[in-house]
Order: C-alpha cells, then sequence, then structure tokens
C-alpha cells in the first residue's frame, strides 16, 4: 500500500471529539475515508432556508487535518499552532511488542507530513537548533516493525523540553506499555491513550485576570507553538462490555519545564472534568455519562491523595481544595490507575 492510501486525509469539520468518538466505535480500517467535507457535518448549513442564509460553500475551511497512518493510530493536527490537538493509540497485548522483544530496531527518520499543505504542516527547519525534542505524542516504542515510522512523521511531534522528555514524560511512556501487559488488562480489554498539547496561564495578574505566555518556533507566519503543558488520559477498555466499558483510568498533566516538581506520576494526576475544561476535548463521550465522569473525579480524590497537593505545573488548572470522603463516592465506580501506587 503507498503513503497515500496509508495516509488518508481530509478536512475536519465541526467538533473533533464528535468524530472521536464515533471512530472509537467502529474502528475501521486504515482505507477508510475519514472525513469528506464540511456539508456532511451538518454544522454550517441552513437546511431549508438556504436562499435566505449563508452558503455552505462560502464556509471556511476548519484548521483540523485528521491523519490515520494505521488502524491503531490517529493524529488530529492543527494547521494554526502546527502541532497536533490530540493524538490517540489503541494498545493490545498483541499489537503492543514487549519490552526487548525483536532486538535493537534502526530508528526512523523524522519527516514531514506531505499530505498537509506547505503552508500549514511543521517543519523540519522548525526544530533545528531550536533547544526543544522533536517530542512523540504516540511514542514509536508503542508501535512495532514498520509501523514505528508512522510516529515519526512531524504531524505527531511537539516541541518538548529535553529533561522532560527523557524524564517524566517517559516514564509515563514507559508506565502505560508496563500496563498493556500487566494483569489489569485481560485477552478482552484494551488499553486507549490519548494525548496532547496544554496551554496554561503562567501567572495570575488579578482578580478574574490571567496571562499567558509561550514561545513560537520558526519565521512569521509559519510559526510553531510551544505548549506550556502536556496531557494524557489513559483508560482500560473492554469494549466487549457495552454497558460499562471502561474499568479503569487515570489523566495526567506535566509541565513542559525542565524544572519537574516531581518523579512521581501519581504527583501529576487530574480531574477528568478538569481536563476536559480545558482542553476542549470530551473523551470518550459514547463510553462514559455525566455521573460516570463525577464518580471518576471523586475516585481520583479519595484514592490517590497524593494528588490533592499542591503542584507548580497545574496550579491554574483545577481547584484542588476539596476533599472527597469515602462515604460520598457511589458504590460502582470506575478504579483510578494509580490507586495503591500501582502508576510508579
Amino acid at each position: 500500500m503507498n503513503s497515500s492510501n496509508r495516509r488518508a486525509l481530509s478536512i475536519a469539520a465541526g467538533s473533533v471529539t464528535a468524530y472521536v468518538t464515533s471512530w472509537i466505535a467502529n474502528n475501521t480500517s486504515r482505507s477508510t475515508p475519514i472525513i469528506d467535507s464540511l456539508q456532511n457535518f451538518g454544522c454550517c448549513r441552513c437546511d431549508g432556508i438556504a436562499s435566505a442564509g449563508i452558503d455552505s460553500n462560502a464556509s471556511p475551511i476548519l484548521p483540523i487535518r485528521m491523519i490515520r497512518p494505521n488502524p491503531n493510530l490517529e493524529i488530529a493536527f492543527d494547521c494554526r499552532t502546527r502541532i497536533p490537538i490530540y493524538v490517540m493509540e489503541k494498545l493490545t497485548k498483541t499489537t503492543l511488542p514487549e519490552r526487548g522483544s525483536g532486538g535493537r530496531r534502526r530508528r526512523p527518520n523524522f519527516h514531514e507530513e506531505k499530505s498537509i499543505d506547505t503552508e500549514f504542516r511543521s517543519k523540519l527547519s522548525h526544530y533545528h537548533k531550536s533547544g526543544f525534542d522533536r517530542g512523540h505524542m504516540a511514542p514509536g516504542a508503542d508501535f512495532p516493525g514498520d509501523l514505528t515510522q508512522d510516529t515519526y512523521t512531524l504531524a505527531n511531534i511537539c516541541p518538548q523540553d529535553p529533561v522532560m522528555n527523557k524524564g517524566i514524560w517517559n516514564s509515563l511512556e514507559e508506565w502505560i506499555r508496563r500496563l498493556v501487559h500487566s494483569n489489569d488488562v485481560d485477552a478482552n480489554s484494551a488499553v486507549y491513550v490519548v494525548t496532547g498539547p496544554l496551554w496554561l496561564p503562567r501567572r495570575q495578574v488579578m482578580d478574574g485576570k490571567f496571562e499567558y505566555q509561550y514561545l513560537g518556533l520558526g519565521r512569521p507566519p509559519s510559526l510553531v507553538a510551544v505548549p506550556t503543558h502536556f496531557f494524557k488520559v489513559v483508560v482500560v477498555v473492554n469494549e466487549l462490555d457495552a454497558k460499562n466499558p471502561i474499568r479503569q483510568f487515570a489523566c495526567f498533566v506535566i509541565g513542559n519545564e525542565e524544572s519537574c516538581p516531581s518523579k512521581k506520576l501519581e504527583d501529576f494526576v487530574v480531574p477528568w472534568r478538569d481536563l476536559e475544561a480545558v482542553t476542549g476535548l470530551q473523551f470518550f463521550n459514547n463510553w462514559v455519562t455525566t455521573e460516570w465522569k463525577e464518580n471518576a473525579d471523586k475516585a481520583m480524590k479519595l484514592q490517590v491523595p497524593a494528588s490533592i497537593g499542591s503542584n507548580a505545573s497545574r496550579l491554574y488548572l483545577t481547584d484542588r481544595t476539596a476533599m472527597t470522603s469515602g462515604s460520598q463516592l457511589k458504590q460502582i465506580c470506575p478504579e483510578h490507575l494509580c490507586a495503591n501506587q500501582k502508576c510508579r
């Protein structure tokens, strides 16, 4: 199969997350077209009054490009920031290489995503002598053999601080791979991982006012935005259980900085709903309810007490003053993956 067929690319219109959940449910093959046109979503149409309103053909093309290099990897690329909004992986015991299997692999070269127009895509020159690593959102070690090269497209890459990338971020990636091959994931389950960038305020300047500050790499107007933070959402899913598919979960936010305040993954745990609020993404919305999200946040605060502490990398993401008592937790609730120090 040639590269053009392998990299199905189209315009993402309407809600990115609406598409995410439909893709999870269907999980179609790599050759399936992703999105045909803006009109398919009906988000900008005025059916029945087209003659009196805006012609949908006049609407601007939205800046999101959807790329699916293989059936277990999906990239939503943002032409404004020139980095992904999110990258999603599906990992199973069958598809994820075990540590040390297959011997030492030759690392592929990073390459520009040619399916994105040159004025919108990130380039190798953006990262050259920038001081930032080309940080994988979906790591190459998550994919076997020739599929590793799918993760070396710059559409899967964000600028990351080298110390953070090789330190706490690498620890999180390795923990996820151990999780997939652990007893917490049975033969009927898979681990879904959603990873992406965040921009959180640098400081609060006065009541109700916050200041943002971040770098851009390159030359105007083609700049790659440098995130202030990165997130990962990890869920263990039994896709045969239609009623309660997500049994275990964890959400992490890590600052894109050299001075990491902790080396413990549980210190970077954040509430599910707060992460949705700052990303604008609704994670696995066909699989979870509002009640499930409420229970998930209560489970986090109860089962991972270390995450309640003050952490500078999450200072402007969430209010961490409220503690949840066990009596407030419903009998049936999801289990946090960091409970009982399991994410160490």
